[in-house]
């Protein structure tokens, strides 16, 4: 048949004759999303005979992300198959052969690089799905570029979308079509402007009488946006309506003019690319959408009810409906459902608009419900709704969620919606992440309809795209569930579970891997689907054309070449030889079907090129892995593939071989960052290499790799003498699962490296590696075969020699390390002060360096199981401290300090596991009252000795003496501090140190104290007062003091004795009052043995981030000789601070000395990198806490209080300090009111916690920086962390046993989710760290276990009481002091003052 001919036929039939075939896909699913059709002719029995039909190949660069829709015009004898890409090219395929019958391309696609994500590889073009109105033969879709059609980056302003309405005939334009929204205003709130460059357009389109209805979000909610629908007119392409998903009233305001700022309320409809549902009957459109920024309209946690029927400004993480007006467009917000805990999924990028709304088939009806409603989100949730009354906000009992069903699966996420079948006792189905398929049975419970679990595959897929059903017209028996996914490419399964409860698989050719968020697109008994840069089609035996196995090669009117593989047999080749063109980037490769991954079954089939020579490249393997071959790109020479791997290991893919795993120990990293996001695979950063090199001014870079599991980095050149480099081939190197790949694990393209580890790929292999790589020798030739070769690739450009394949020996496994380069480039002079050794060595150990040194396992290797043995028979340790003020001048400004004995800094508080203190401060200050609280201490059964102030203990007034006495049950890295007034921020603070006789990480040489602490020239009493002043509210927001300088052991310019060959312990302490701060010590790895006074498997890192009041314990290697000395350099975390607000002086200086006599170097620069605490593991492998048995939810906010003055909030209440110590009311209440929260006082946060109780907190952090939060009298389990950029990835996925520790990062904007057992009697804080924080009120009380506490009859010693009646704070009674009505709360604070001056005792006179 002569292609061309096709379309002159079609053009010459329209308009006259327009059809639709009763089986077309014209587009995403079904027009309601219910995920279930009938008329696709697929019959079960045949699926066995389906084979993979053809496959066509673009060029590299070029993705398609919207799904392919298919549509038979009239006069066409078949189907055709329309896709669209990211290069803004839209082309129209033969659904028989998938010939290319016509191409268009238009304007120059948006970059991705403009878009600051990376979630879209190499250029943002079309990444919507497209619709085809059959009524016209019109095919409607969205594209993005640049607002003058010329090429980019250009940068993110001037983007532009284009509506586009082209005829399937010819593609050419509708008249009055492209239609830009550059420049629009949404219709409700004329304030809300639309930025093309920053939105995206991912849900599949719908349309309704004149309107084409379209979702728009954000580029990983980058820059000002939010989220919105519009309606479009089909015939004039007028813009009918912008409704914005946050808008006024509710909206940030004022608005913020600056586009990279996120000050717009987000709220995307992106819905994993999943279609917008249509009730065309009822003329309404359903979408969810995603994170918002801030509780908006509804309130947040402390929000009333609200009816979902009555109008609402900000859609947050909400499904909703709108109607749509046939005629002219108009869109009217109808009904909507927002989660009670919406504000929470805000901060957790948990939402629900990551999927779809399904409109189930109305035969999952009763119970007064005539059509069921199915949204899904990031959060693991299934939300069943009324499509009729949504829901609302917290309309069910108790202010929950007013829906039909929740159905949650922990710990996994939703993308791309659920599907439903109708048939035989009607279910629903749905693939959460890293799991199976889950199949749900439609019944009744009390009287509405519900879904009981009925079964599941037993194959487990990524998760990354949804499900659809089919039946072969309606008939029972017939229904298949099909899937498109990211792994394990497409697959079906009979709709209905067996006796065993498992979706039994049918036999289907296998695809291998496929873009995310897919799912079949279906033909007349056709399969379609995508993969990057590849359409493939699956079905049943179709005409022959020649020969049983060819290849065709078809002159079109196509503007880019392509490829085809047909193939017509029913058995498919698993490895074929490969045909491959050394033509341009524009022509693409023949790819061989296949029809299992794991089939060693070898068969042939040629192909043939129109303008170039093909080269056939032989393939054989006795691999047993279960990666797929290495796939060869069009500019392949010959090349010979061997491999006797026994292992999964990345495949190359394109022109660059993987070259092996390897470990870079050395400061910063090896090649530059490029991008870094949840999507990363290897395929996704070569792509995004080979676009650079296709621009029209090329940048080749020759290496790239894979790091953490989510960052690609890449260069033109290697300089890996000045890297310390080395090879790994150890079980656990370069372990990390691709973030774009979970669920992946047995695919080798599903490894992306790990902390400061990589997986390599290089343009041309182990040819253009520099002689002495570490872990290759000379590369073999390409005839032979290494028996220890891990991995093999091939050489995949034209310029490379076919000899240039890959091996990456086994027996390099003992390679030794490079010497790492030195990072001590000059940024500053040095100082010229210089302070003596530091005098925090703790002891000397007797044992040799090599017995030290044996019992110390680097972070790629394991310590067995450890559990602190119970604390011995100590000593008593009776010390007296006296608190006065000392003159000190740490950075040169001399001002007073709070110091002991007269002493500044104070000393370090040393003690043995066992002994027993007893601490005697006298406080001497005169001015000021004070409290001493022993940070990490969790004082089991002695909650008096705790020390904050109105919460444990009454202030210590001046002239009065406090005693301490408790016993040294824990063992680590802890420290001490005021916690009253916040007086620590003026010096009174200090390590503390509990020593184990036998730590698990063995003997050590020495043990240093390092400390770090911002500091500040003026008094904190001062600083307090105005910062706690409606001046500062008014001229600066409310905004914090800045520190005056950065601090190392309470000095500058420390200096730290080091013995060569020796091993250190350095105890690691943030003792701050605002900043965290990143810790390097040059050219020295530091091995992490200890976080917060719990041990963990030692890991290796070259940088820290220690937040305040967090602790780390390092092991620290001596150098081999004393032939230099090295720098230490500490800075804070300028992002604390506001725009413009950074300290002059962020960083500090130290140095290791091993000879005094030699220079000290000058301090490097620290360039932070990433960190990530929670892939610490504890030694004493505590498992996963059981589930919650009650969950509290915090937002932490900051705002005005009655008197105009900014305080922090948590669930708006700010802490204020009680008439009554919180510990005295529970110790003096009648067991009636024990365990009443009232009683406590508002003023307090009161929480009561019952015994035993397994409690979850989530904490949503509105702040545009880190919180760390503290809790008193335990360890947590770290369970969720959203993400904070690059330098700070996110815990998406619980670890089976999560890392510990007392003081949690709560990154900005974001979320944490900690757990705990509530096995410790006492009173609890709960707070953000950072000590003006705490001033302000960011504070909650945990009561916990007060009747168990009651029980213990705890004594309070004598010096407890008399500082309270010293006072007159009364030791009895509620909050108020009132012991007779213990619910009448009159008098209670619950206001701060309005004259704060901290621990001053009187106030300055004004």
């Amino acid at each position: 048949m002569r292609f061309a001919s096709v379309f002159s036929l079609l053009a010459a039939s329209l308009p006259a004759c327009l059809s639709l075939s009763s089986t077309d896909f014209p587009q995403d699913g079904d027009v309601p999303q219910s995920g279930y059709s009938t008329n696709h002719n697929f019959d079960p029995a045949l699926l066995p005979k389906f084979t993979r039909n053809w496959t066509v190949t673009f060029n590299q660069a070029e993705f398609f992300y919207a799904k392919p829709l298919v549509y038979t015009p009239a006069g066409s004898p078949y189907e055709l198959v329309y896709v669209v890409s990211n290069q803004n090219v839209v082309r129209v395929l033969d659904g028989m052969s998938g010939a290319v019958l016509k191409s268009r391309t238009l304007d120059p696609p948006f970059q991705s690089s403009d878009s600051n994500c990376g979630d879209i590889a190499n250029t943002i073009g079309i990444i919507g799905t497209p619709i085809i109105d059959s009524a016209t033969d019109i095919m409607y879709f969205w594209s993005k570029s640049y607002a003058n059609g010329a090429a980019g980056p250009q940068g993110v302003a001037y983007g532009n979308w284009k509506l586009y309405a082209v005829k399937i005939s010819d593609l050419s334009d509708v008249p009055g079509f492209p239609v830009s929204i550059n420049g629009m205003n949404a219709f409700n709130d004329r304030t809300r402007y639309l930025i093309p460059g920053t939105m995206n357009q991912r849900p599949g389109l719908a349309m309704l009488g004149d309107s084409i209805i379209s979702g728009f979000g954000s580029h990983c909610n980058n820059f000002n946006v939010t989220g919105y629908l519009i309606t479009a007119s089909k015939t004039t392409g007028t813009i009918t309506d912008i409704q914005a998903m946050v808008a006024s009233p509710g909206a940030p305001t004022p608005q913020a003019l600056d586009l990279t700022q996120q000050r717009n309320g987000k709220s995307s409809i992106w819905q994993g690319g999943f279609g917008l549902a249509l009730d065309a009957p009822n003329n309404r459109i359903f979408f969810a959408t995603g994170n918002g920024q801030s509780p908006g309209e509804l309130g947040g946690d402390t929000g009333a009810v609200r009816s979902g029927k009555t109008k609402v400004s900000t859609l947050m993480n909400s499904v909703a409906s709108y109607g749509v007006d046939p005629v002219t467009g108009a869109l009217t917000q109808l009904d909507w459902f927002t989660p009670s805990n919406y504000d929470h999924l805000n901060g957790a990028d948990r939402d629900v608009g990551s999927s779809g709304v399904a409109l189930l088939d109305p035969a999952f009806s009763g119970g007064g419900v005539n059509r069921i409603a199915v949204a899904a989100g990031k959060n693991g949730t299934i939300f069943v709704m009324d499509a009729d009354n949504l829901g609302g906000f917290k309309n069910g009992p108790g202010q929950t969620d007013g829906i039909l069903q929740t159905i949650a699966q922990d710990g996994r996420s939703f993308f791309s919606g659920v599907a439903c079948y109708p048939l035989e006792g009607s279910y629903i189905y749905f693939a959460p992440t890293d799991n199976s398929i889950l199949a749900y049975k439609f019944g009744m419970q009390n009287g509405k309809p519900w879904f009981t679990y009925a079964g599941k595959t037993t194959m487990v897929f990524a998760g990354r795209g949804a499900p659809r059903v089919t039946s072969l017209n309606g008939q029972p028996g017939t229904g298949i569930v099909w899937i498109s996914d990211v792994n394990q490419g497409v697959n079906a399964f009979n709709a209905i579970p067996d006796a065993n409860g498992i979706l039994q698989p049918y036999t289907f050719p296998a695809t291998g891997r496929l873009n995310k968020f897919q799912r079949p697109s279906f033909g007349n008994g056709r399969v379609y689907t995508v993969e990057n840069n590849q359409v493939l089609a699956m079905g049943g035996p179709v005409p022959p054309a020649g020969s049983s196995s060819s290849s065709i090669l078809l002159s079109t009117t196509s503007t880019s070449a392509s490829s085809i593989q047909l193939s017509t047999s029913s058995s498919i080749a698993t490895s074929s030889s490969i045909a491959a063109s050394s033509s341009t980037a524009v022509s693409s490769s023949t790819s061989a079907p296949s029809s299992s991954s794991t089939s060693s079954s070898t068969s042939t089939s040629s192909s043939t090129s129109s303008s170039t020579t093909s080269s056939s490249s032989a393939l054989s393997s006795s691999s047993t892995s279960t990666s797929g071959p290495p796939t060869v790109p069009a500019s392949t020479t010959s090349s010979t593939f061997s491999s006797s791997s026994t292992t999964a290991s990345p495949t190359a893919t394109g022109p660059y071989s993987y070259i092996g795993c390897y470990s870079d120990t050395s400061s910063g990293h090896a090649l530059p960052l490029l991008f870094a996001n949840d999507s990363v695979t290897p395929e996704l950063c070569q792509a995004y290499v080979l676009s650079l090199a296709s621009k029209p001014t090329p940048t080749v870079l020759n290496y790239y790799y894979l790091e953490y599991h989510r960052e690609c980095y890449g260069g033109s050149s290697f300089n890996w003498q000045g890297s310390a480099v080395t090879s790994l081939t150890a079980a656990n190197a370069c372990t990390d699962v691709c973030s774009g790949s979970i669920g992946a694990v047995s695919t080798g393209t599903a490894m992306c490296g790990g902390a400061k580890q990589f997986n390599l790929y290089v343009n041309g292999g182990t040819s253009n590696l520099p002689a002495g790589w570490p872990g290759v020798s000379t590369p073999p030739p390409a005839s032979s075969t290494s028996s220890t070769s891990t991995s093999t690739s091939v050489a995949a450009s034209s310029s490379i020699p076919a000899s240039s394949s890959t091996a990456a020996s086994s027996s390099t496994a003992a390679s030794s390390s490079v010497a790492a380069s030195s990072s001590t480039a000059a940024s500053s002079s040095t100082s010229t002060s210089s302070s003596a050794f530091s005098s925090t060595t703790l002891s000397t150990s007797t044992t040799t360096s090599t017995s030290a040194s044996s019992t110390l396992s680097s972070s790629t290797s394991s310590i067995s199981a450890y559990v602190t043995p119970a604390p011995p028979s100590g000593s008593r340790k009776s010390i007296t401290w006296n608190l006065g003020w000392v003159n000190a001048a740490p950075d040169g400004h001399l001002r007073p300090m709070i110091g002991i004995n007269g002493q500044w800094p104070p000393p370090a508080l040393v003690l043995n596991y066992g002994d027993i203190l007893v601490l005697n401060v006298y406080n001497g200050l005169g001015n000021e009252s004070t409290s001493i609280h022993f940070h990490g201490m969790h004082q089991r059964n002695t909650t008096f000795e705790d020390g904050p102030t109105s919460v444990t203990q009454c202030p210590i007034p001046p002239g009065e003496t406090f005693v301490y006495q408790f016993t040294a049950t824990q063992v680590g890295t802890f420290w001490y501090h005021s916690h009253h007034g916040g007086q620590y921020i003026d010096g009174l603070r200090g390590a503390f140190v509990i020593k184990n006789p036998s730590p698990p990480y063995g003997a050590v040489d020495q043990e240093v104290i390092l400390t770090v602490a911002d500091h500040y020239h003026e008094e904190a009493p001062y600083l307090i007062n105005y910062y706690q002043s409606v001046d500062n509210t008014n001229q600066n927001g409310g905004t914090e003091p800045v520190p005056d300088a950065n601090l190392l052991n309470d000095a500058q310019n420390v200096q730290f004795a080091m013995t060569p060959g020796k091993t250190n312990l350095f105890r690691i302490i943030n003792m701050g009052a605002m900043a965290g701060q990143y810790i390097q010590f040059d050219q020295h790895t530091m091995t992490i043995v200890e976080v917060d006074g719990q041990y963990v498997q030692p890991y290796d890192v070259q940088q820290l981030f220690v937040s305040v009041a967090q602790r780390y314990s390092v092991i620290v290697k001596s150098k081999a000789d004393k032939s230099q000395n090295y720098a230490i350099v500490a800075t804070m975390n300028t992002a604390m601070f506001g725009d413009g607000q950074a300290p002059a002086n962020p960083a500090v200086s130290g140095w290791l000395v091993y000879d005094t006599t030699k220079a000290l170097p000058t301090p490097f620069t620290l360039s932070p990198q990433p960190f990530d605490d929670s892939i610490l593991v504890p030694l004493d492998r505590t498992p996963l806490f059981d589930p919650p048995s009650q969950t509290m939810y915090f937002a932490a906010d900051f705002g005005a209080d009655q008197n105009g003055i900014t305080r922090a909030f948590l669930n708006g209440v700010t802490w204020v300090d009680q008439k009554v110590p919180t510990l005295y009311s529970a110790l003096t209440a009648p067991a009636d009111y024990l365990n009443n929260p009232v009683i406590y006082g508002t003023g307090s946060n009161p929480y009561v916690i019952p015994y035993g109780s397994i409690i979850e907190i989530e904490i949503t952090n509105h702040d545009d920086r880190a919180h760390p939060f503290h809790l008193h009298g335990h360890v947590f389990q770290l369970i969720y962390r959203s993400e904070s950029g690059w330098l700070f990835p996110g815990l998406w996925d619980t670890p089976a046993v999560p890392m510990q520790r007392d003081v949690v990062t709560v990154y900005a904007q974001g979320t944490a989710t900690i757990r705990f057992v509530a096995d410790n009697p006492g009173i609890q804080l709960f707070h953000c760290h950072t000590e003006w924080h705490v001033v302000s009120g960011m504070t909650a009380t945990f009561i916990e276990a007060p009747t168990e506490l009651v029980a213990l009859k705890p004594y309070i010693p004598g010096s407890h009481r008399d500082v309270c009646d010293k006072y007159g704070i009364l030791r009895k009674g509620n909050a108020a002091g009132n012991s007779n009505n213990w619910l009448n709360l009159t008098g209670a604070p619950t206001q701060a003052p309005t004259n704060n001056w901290g621990a001053l005792t009187n106030a300055p006179s004004s």
